[in-house]
């Protein structure tokens, strides 16, 4: 009962923070032209502009601070992940400048897809294996495969959304069984960590199903949820 109260007070605040953030990032950024309301796709292209320049700076924040931690690998493969979605990222922009037209199936993918393994292999280093997994880790992982299905009957795309499901539902998985062992004293610290795992699985989930602006908000809260995610295990694994 102690643990599901610590679970839902973590999910609120970490929503209520990213709410916040989101609230700031987007009354500073009303920016007028001409009388009207710069599109979407401008803003969209600042949310990616932050990612890549704080995912990079994070990343790199990360590696030289690791050697502090209690775990120094599983940091490391976070910076990993982060970076390595930046260069996806880069890419994507860079192609998007220069060919008037976004990528489809490139480098791209493979970059942001191949990020997640590193986030996996982080969870893992921290010894979620070394417990049971509990039955809500299976609901999450199986939540996202489903999504995923969905989208991919209503859009096509079915061998991409596919690799895009796999590490999605694996991380999910993990999440949850570092919730579980969160009540544990020794993994205690993590809890927030793996909350804010959850969080931006959500974001991510939601923005496969949005477009526009709508678009533009979820890939910002996913942006502050990832950061979250780097902070938060850097204070759980901090001496």
């Amino acid at each position: 009962m102690n643990i599901n109260k610590k679970i839902t007070g973590s999910c609120v605040l970490n929503l209520a923070l990213d709410c916040n953030i989101l609230y700031v990032i987007f009354t500073k950024t009303n920016i007028i032209l001409k009388g009207s309301v710069i599109d979407f796709f401008v803003l969209e292209t600042v949310v990616t502009v932050i990612q890549i320049i704080s995912f990079f700076t994070l990343g790199f924040w990360l590696v030289i601070k690791s050697k502090d931690t209690k775990n120094p690998i599983a940091v490391c493969f976070l910076a990993m992940r982060i970076m390595c979605f930046a260069l996806g990222s880069l890419y994507y922009e860079l192609f998007y400048l220069l060919k008037k037209a976004p990528p489809y199936v490139s480098a791209a993918d493979v970059a942001w897809i191949g990020s997640f393994y590193f986030i996996i292999a982080s969870c893992y280093l921290l010894g979620i294996k070394s417990h049971k997994t509990p039955f809500y880790a299976y609901f999450f992982a199986g939540a996202i495969v489903v999504v995923m299905l969905i989208i991919s009957l209503l859009y096509g795309h079915f061998i991409l959304n596919l690799l895009w499901a796999i590490p999605m539902a694996v991380l999910a998985k993990c999440a949850g069984e570092g919730v579980y062992i969160s009540k544990n004293e020794e993994y205690k610290r993590l809890l927030p960590f793996f909350i804010s795992i959850i969080m931006s699985l959500f974001y991510e989930l939601m923005m496969f199903l949005s477009l526009g602006m709508v678009y533009v908000i979820f890939d910002a809260l996913w942006t502050v949820g990832i950061i979250s995610t780097v902070l938060t295990l850097y204070k759980g694994v901090g001496d």
